[in-house]
């Protein structure tokens, strides 16, 4: 309990920096014409960084309605969506640079929600509403913002990181990267 005290600080850090990173990132893309894979994935890592932040959020007002279950497995969400950096990190590693790597990486985690599924089944012989509604939000939402689905709404979404972006510069100088 006390590490889950805890976490509310750690999640708050991650979150700024999840937002300062991007949007410098993606304004830097904009301004620069690249690296593109701001431009294309972008919005799609916001939107992994927006369902962690729900997930969790949900999963620590379970918590303290002492809905301990719900908050498990919300936790659990939160968790597995919240893995899609590292997740994507690991498949560059191993496979070399493809653009499709970062969705890849980011829908891939969704494998965690899955075992979730198959745990709940086997042990309590039917699965808790909290992993099928963690799936169905997570693949409609990171799904419709992938670049080849919807590029108006990747264009849109972009364009309101930029300013943010533009904004924060100041706090996170980047390098020119060999990135796409």
């Amino acid at each position: 309990m006390i590490l889950g005290r805890f976490s509310v600080i750690l999640v708050l850090l991650m979150t700024l920096t999840g937002i300062l990173v991007l949007s410098v990132r993606v304004e830097e893309a904009m301004r620069n014409g690249g690296p593109r894979i701001w431009l294309l994935y972008g919005p799609l890592v916001l939107s992994n960084l927006v369902l962690f932040v729900t997930f969790y959020s949900a999963g620590m007002y379970m918590a303290i309605k002492n809905r301990l279950q719900s908050h498990k497995r919300l936790i659990i969400v939160a968790s597995s969506i919240g893995l899609g950096a590292g997740f994507f990190r690991l498949i560059f590693h191993l496979s070399g640079f493809h653009p499709m790597s970062l969705p890849v990486g980011v829908l891939g985690c969704s494998l965690f929600i899955i075992i979730g599924i198959i745990y709940d089944k086997i042990t309590h012989k039917n699965v808790h509403p909290v992993y099928w509604v963690g799936l169905v939000v997570m693949l409609i939402v990171e799904v419709s913002l992938l670049p080849q689905v919807n590029g108006e709404m990747v264009a849109w979404i972009n364009e309101g990181l930029a300013p943010i972006g533009e904004y924060l510069r100041d706090f996170y100088p980047t390098e020119p990267t060999g990135e796409i």
